[in-house]
């Protein structure tokens, strides 16, 4: 084979002028290769034209033969054709030494410029061409450009985020259609709102701002200390158990949880940092300790947690099926709600439920002999130091009674 190098050719999004240096290489070439709207630009090229369809193993087959026949072959692409573009088939195909790139102005930097939106740390995702790419890493990242195509529109792209991220709703977007060209447009709106676009002119491609991006701490911390939380005179789930009742949980990476009698949220609030992409309810009818809850909201910054203020029995019923849900109270409508969780637990979820006095423990024990056909108890004493004259001893907590039904 020849080892004359392919020009690739980057055209600007505009598309309206080439620089001469490209224009040069484009017209010193043999064979011309391209989507028919860019070789469209060129009907003064007098060589061998070849337009790229869907056919890769083919176009790569035809550049070969031309190549072995000593032709010299230049390809246009559009914007950067190393961004999800034919730069990066080529170059695995024939070798880096091989292949010359000449990028120009992308669709995503014509988007950015547009809306006046930073270019560092933005993440690219490609659904133009490569339909299951996932979307879970724009969770982590402020800016996100998805391309998107005649099959996945963005309104596609949108809802399937709305039903993913928990948080997603208060992300703004902007759909870009025909950057460069005559027909330009962009639509901005929260993503609730652009879901609900039917039509859109090609080529379109989705922006996507999130306030609110997610950064793993350095280890995953469960049972963090009683003093981070705001709390109403003790009660909260203790570290040590509340590190237990969240393995019992065994919590999905994303889905739905409820947290019904939610006290501090401590329950709550890490099950959300330890799964960012689950949809944690907390639900408590104390208002001084839901104003605790929203206290701890903002401090750990969870926007997957969403507080209710009310009676369980009232809210419960409103809110998406579960698949798992965490009772760390009830009262006396417990067995109630131990049997309405229950039914609304969707099929292999998991609950968990944490007893202190002899009552609830009765409902518990009840409810698990009369309706769970599998269940686990474990009893949990947890025995602290304290200072004693000069001395030290170990005083007990008062045990809890741990119940994790299976569906």
């Amino acid at each position: 084979m020849n080892k004359m190098k392919i020009k690739i050719i980057g055209i600007d999004t505009s598309a309206s002028k080439i620089d001469s240096e490209k224009e040069k290489i484009i017209f010193s070439s043999e064979v011309l290769a391209g989507g028919k709207r860019y070789l469209d630009l060129f009907p003064d090229f007098d060589g061998i034209k070849l337009t790229i369809t869907g056919d890769i193993p083919g176009l790569i087959k035809d550049i070969k033969q031309h190549m072995d026949a000593g032709r010299s072959i230049s390809v246009l692409a559009s914007g950067d054709p190393l961004l999800f573009g034919i730069a990066n088939t080529l170059i695995a195909e024939f070798g880096v030494k091989n292949v010359e790139v000449y990028p120009g102005i992308s669709a995503v930097q014509t988007a950015l410029s547009r809306l006046g939106l930073k270019s560092d740390n933005v993440l690219v995702i490609n659904r133009h061409s490569s339909h299951d790419a996932p979307i879970d890493k724009i969770f982590y990242h402020s800016i996100s450009v998805i391309l998107t195509s005649e099959k996945e529109t963005p309104s596609d792209i949108i809802r399937e985020i709305l039903e993913y991220f928990p948080c997603s709703p208060a992300w703004q977007g902007h759909i870009c259609e025909n950057l460069g060209m005559e027909k330009e447009r962009i639509i901005s709106g929260n993503l609730y709102e652009l879901s609900q676009i039917k039509t859109y002119n090609a080529p379109h491609l989705l922006v996507l701002v999130n306030p609110y991006p997610y950064s793993y701490p350095q280890r995953p911390i469960l049972g963090r200390p009683d003093e981070e939380f705001e709390h109403d005179a003790g009660m909260i789930t203790h570290p040590e158990i509340r590190a237990i009742t969240l393995s019992k949980l065994m919590l999905n990476r994303h889905g739905v949880m409820w947290d019904i009698g939610a006290g501090s949220g401590s329950v709550g609030i890490e099950a959300a940092l330890l799964a960012p992409l689950l949809k944690v309810y907390c639900i408590e009818k104390n208002k001084a300790r839901m104003e605790g809850i929203l206290i701890n909201k903002e401090k750990f910054n969870v926007q997957n947690l969403f507080t209710m203020h009310g009676k369980a029995t009232e809210i419960c019923p409103s809110l998406p099926m579960p698949d798992r849900i965490f009772f760390g109270g009830g009262g006396d409508d417990l067995y109630a709600l131990l049997s309405f969780g229950f039914n609304a637990l969707k099929k292999d979820g998991i609950m968990v439920i944490n007893t202190v006095t002899l009552e609830s423990f009765e409902h518990a024990r009840r409810f698990c002999a009369s309706e769970a056909k599998e269940f686990e108890l474990i009893q949990l004493q947890v025995s602290r130091q304290h200072a004693f004259s000069e001395y030290h001893m170990l005083k007990s907590d008062n045990p809890v009674s741990i119940f994790t039904v299976k569906k």
